[in-house]
This record gives C-alpha cells, sequence and structure tokens, in this order.
C-alpha cells in the first residue's frame, strides 16, 4: 500500500528535486531561511521499519516541517517503495548543519529507525566498495583519536552466515582509523547495509555503507504502551498510531492540540510529550471522571481506582503541566464563541458505532419538570409576652404573624431537569460538523487530524469529506480487516470561513453503523 500525499505545504522545507530555486518558491519560510547560501548536499541513508508503509511518507513531511530541516527525496519513489532504505540528501549550508538537522528529524520520527551518514552505496558490494575509497579520508577521519568503532551489518529479506559478514569487513581492509574497537559500547559504528530481492538470491540488489548518526524516537511507543497506562477504555488508541498522529499534527513546544472526542485520551498524551499544551472534550461524562469498572482483562469486576483517571495518567507521564483539563461538551453543540480561532491543532477519533456509540443532545433541550403543588402556606400566629417589673407590675403581650412560605410548594415556579435527552448521532454528520468545527476553531495553518473508518466495498479514495476552507493533505490505510479500514486524514486550515460556507461530501465515503454490521449498505444523514 502507497501512501498518499497533496504534496508539500508551503511552510514544507522539502526540496523534491534538483532545481532548488523551484521547490524553494512552494516553500516560502523555507526560501528565506536558506537566501544567500550556497547549498552544500550530504547524502543519508534513513532506514525505516517495515511496518506501516502508508505512513512513511505524511509522517516524514510533517517531522520536516517542524523540525525545519531543508532536504531532498525523490518522492514518488518514496511512496512507492517497500524498502527500508531512503538516499535523503540534507543541506549542509542549513541552520547547524545537515548531522544537527538530521538528529533533529530522529528526534521526532516514529517510523524510522536510525540514519547513517552515507559513504558509499551500489547495486554490489563491489561497486559500495569503489564510492568508498572515493572519500577514505572522509571515512577515516569519522573514528578518530580518542574515539572507540566497530563494525555492524545487517540484511534485508535474507539472512547471511557470519563468514559472509567477514568477507565484507575485511574488503575494508584499506581503511585505517586512529581509534580503537570497541564492539560492546563503541562511540562511533559503522554499518554495512545489503538488500535481497528475494530470500534465495545469491547476491544483493542494494548496497550501503556508512556510520550511525543516531536512533529514533521508536522507544515511546513501549513507553506509552497501554499496558503500562493508568487509564484504559474499550476505545484506547494504539500508542504507536497515536505517535503518529501527534507528529502529522505538529504538536509542537508551546502549541495548543483539541481532542473534541478525548475518551481516555489517548491522543493527547504524545501531543503533550512532545511539547503542546492540550485539553478534551467528550459527551461521556462517566468516562471522563474515571467512575465504572476497570476494562482490564485480568481484573473482574472491579471499578476504577484513583490512578484510572485522566489527570492521573498524565502525573503518571509527567506531562501534568502540559494538561489543561477536558470538560463535558456535546460537539454538535460546541460552546465556543463564533469567531474564536485560538487551536493549533485537532486529533481526534470520532467514534462510529462499534465499541463506542456516538451521541449528542436532542435538539429541543431537555424536558420540562414543573414541581408538584400542595396546600396554600399556613399563617403561624406566635405570641411573644415580655414582662417589665416596676413599683407596680405590668405585662405586655406583642402578637406577631409569620408565613410559613416552605409548606406551600406551588409557590417554586417551573424548572427544567439538568439532565440532558442524550439522542444517536448519525455518523455522516459527526465528521461533516468535525470539519465545520474546525474550519471555525483553528488558526490558519493548524491542522485537523482525525481518523475515518471506511467499509473497503464502498469507499473510494476520491470520496474524502471536503470543506472550503480545509486542504487535505495526506490520507494513511490501516487496514482492520478484509472488509474494513480506517484512514488517518490530515487537513490543513488555509482560510477563515466566510458565512455559509460548510462541509460537504458524499455520505457514501463515510462509514455508518449498518455497513459495518452487515446490514444494507444505503448511507443517509437522516439514518436513525
Amino acid at each position: 500500500m502507497a501512501a498518499v500525499a497533496t504534496g508539500p505545504t508551503k511552510r514544507l522545507r522539502v526540496m523534491a528535486t534538483d532545481d532548488v530555486q523551484a521547490a524553494t518558491a512552494t516553500a516560502p519560510t523555507a526560501a528565506a531561511s536558506v537566501a544567500g547560501r550556497q547549498h552544500r548536499w550530504q547524502p543519508f541513508l534513513f532506514v525505516f521499519c517495515q511496518a506501516r508503509l502508508p505512513f512513511r511518507l505524511p509522517e516524514l513531511d510533517s517531522v520536516l516541517h517542524v523540525c525545519h530541516a531543508t532536504v531532498r527525496f525523490d518522492r514518488d519513489e518514496f511512496a512507492k517503495c517497500e524498502s527500508p532504505f531512503v538516499v535523503v540528501e540534507v543541506d549542509d549550508a542549513q541552520e547547524g548543519g545537515a548531522i544537527a538537522a538530521v538528529k533533529r528529524i530522529l528526534g521526532r520520527s516514529i517510523l524510522m529507525r536510525y540514519a547513517l551518514e552515507l559513504y558509499g552505496s551500489g547495486g554490489s558490494w563491489e561497486a559500495c566498495v569503489e564510492a568508498i575509497r572515493l572519500v577514505t579520508d572522509r571515512v577515516q577521519n569519522a573514528a578518530g583519536v580518542g574515539e572507540s568503532f566497530k563494525y555492524d551489518y545487517e540484511s534485508v529479506n535474507r539472512k547471511r552466515h557470519l563468514d559472509h559478514r567477514r568477507q565484507l569487513f575485511e574488503s575494508l581492509s584499506f581503511l585505517y582509523y586512529q581509534g580503537t574497537v570497541d564492539v560492546r559500547t563503541p562511540t562511533v559504528v559503522f554499518k554495512v547495509l545489503e538488500e535481497y530481492k528475494k530470500k534465495k538470491d545469491p547476491t544483493p540488489c542494494k548496497c550501503f555503507f556508512g556510520r550511525v548518526v543516531g536512533e529514533s524516537q521508536r522507544g515511546l511507543i513501549n513507553h506509552f504502551a497501554l499496558t503500562d497506562r493508568g487509564i484504559l477504555g474499550t476505545t484506547s488508541m494504539d500508542p504507536e498510531l497515536s505517535l503518529l498522529a501527534a507528529n502529522q499534527g505538529l504538536a509542537r513546544q508551546g502549541s495548543l492540540v483539541l481532542d473534541p472526542f478525548v475518551g481516555t485520551a489517548s491522543l493527547l498524551f504524545p501531543a503533550a510529550h512532545f511539547g503542546s499544551y492540550v485539553v478534551g472534550s467528550d459527551i461521556d461524562y462517566v468516562t471522563l471522571q474515571g467512575y465504572g469498572k476497570t476494562p482490564r482483562a485480568n481484573v473482574q469486576d472491579r471499578m476504577r481506582g484513583p490512578e484510572e483517571k485522566i489527570p492521573a495518567t498524565f502525573r503518571q507521564y509527567g506531562l501534568s503541566h502540559r494538561y489543561l483539563g477536558v470538560a463535558v461538551i456535546d460537539s454538535n453543540r460546541p460552546p465556543w464563541r463564533p469567531g474564536l480561532s485560538f487551536v493549533d491543532a485537532i486529533i481526534t477519533d470520532p467514534p462510529y458505532g462499534i465499541r463506542e456509540k456516538p451521541r449528542k443532545v436532542q435538539s429541543g433541550g431537555s424536558e420540562s419538570v414543573a414541581a408538584t403543588g400542595s396546600a396554600p402556606a399556613a399563617a403561624t400566629t406566635v405570641t411573644h409576652t415580655t414582662t417589665t417589673t416596676t413599683a407596680t407590675t405590668t405585662t405586655t403581650s406583642t402578637t406577631t404573624t409569620i408565613t410559613d412560605a416552605r409548606a406551600d410548594a406551588s409557590a417554586v415556579p417551573e424548572r427544567k431537569s439538568t439532565k440532558p435527552t442524550i439522542e444517536k448521532y448519525a455518523i455522516d454528520h459527526v465528521f461533516l460538523d468535525l470539519l465545520n468545527f474546525a474550519a471555525h476553531i483553528l488558526v490558519v495553518g493548524g491542522r485537523l487530524v482525525y481518523w475515518l473508518p471506511v467499509v473497503m466495498s464502498l469507499f473510494d479514495e476520491s470520496q474524502f469529506p471536503q470543506h472550503p476552507n480545509l486542504r487535505q493533505l495526506s490520507f494513511s490505510r490501516d487496514q482492520l480487516s478484509k472488509k474494513h479500514a480506517r484512514y488517518l486524514v490530515t487537513m490543513e486550515k488555509i482560510s477563515e470561513p466566510t458565512q455559509g460556507a460548510v462541509s460537504s461530501g458524499p455520505t457514501e465515503a463515510m462509514l455508518d453503523a449498518r455497513p459495518f454490521l452487515k446490514l444494507p449498505p444505503v448511507l443517509s444523514s437522516d439514518a436513525p
């Protein structure tokens, strides 16, 4: 499956062609940052994990945006290839140099494993060695005096014997390092990488050699593992997907991220980790307050403890200073003042009726509840006696009449119940309302990142919901089963909405509960 993206945004520093001026023309911010400097492109090898292939390009685009990195690579080739190896050229003239830019990228990437400063590559190991010979001094200086180093080997699609690895390392005997060998805790690691098309191929199709610059943030997947998390719910998002959503939402230091279907806040923890202030809302009061029974499989009929709440889980991760709170809000009736655009990103996973049903407050408000009447107020007479003593004793009585209003319940005016009436929320309305809401509350340039579940037999990738003030940047498919999938859709606000600007899109493009339940695949916004 190939990732699909609509191209670089105005601020995205991606050079995908050799024509630097043409590339920077679509990225004014990048052009301004490199104005007056001569580009010095340095090759690096980005090594990705072999999973979540459709998410690789959208995540890389977003990480480059956040890190302000100027790079160039073949976007079309990257979107189609299933190889974990991608050669990227990084501008060494940018602030801090190429190495610093790559380290910034590694500090945000989830799908990348590590990056190499590339010294040689080729379609065979012999061709790779010839390329290394051209930069011998550069390779030898990588492990200078006082540094330790080692060689490491990795292959794709085929396992190779130790003797084969030894032969490859011995072919590099023309390199003389001033450092010392340390196979356990080296300061410099040189890697030999080979990729085979098929398991039984005798020779590799690609070979690479380089120095490891650093590793990515894939360790955060275990850090946010659901098994160790305080609060857990039936809809808690997989930590890897939550981290990818945070990256595509450009979560960064000082930004504000909102989740209007927050649930157990799975999408907010990674955003807070990356420096954003986070706030959420949901119509489910019980989940927000951490009431009810715990959903953990190893505990039967136990109520949630004090550690199984959203604020406690933010404390668990040391992110309380980024947590602004959650509120019980109906997403169909947002309380925010019209014309108030202050949110940098909306990252959310709307309910679609499988584990949690979408709900909203019923139109027309709450039911009227009148107080029951009773007998009229009773007038109570109280006699208060005061005695004054003088030379002649005189007694004076004063009578006071008190009306007991508590006895007259009919005097209380009619009032409405504080508990609203809840009704079903049609799936197509959920997503169209979400786009309308995002168009109003996001700042210009802010992003909407949401999950859209679909039935594969009914869905076409040209049928995503649209809004005149939002531009679709990318969508990545996560296959749930043969029939069902969900897309991570990323949109950017490009302008403020005008009166009457609303989202649109065929309801067949969105998942109603009925196709999921194998009922007739007819979607209607008036569905019960």
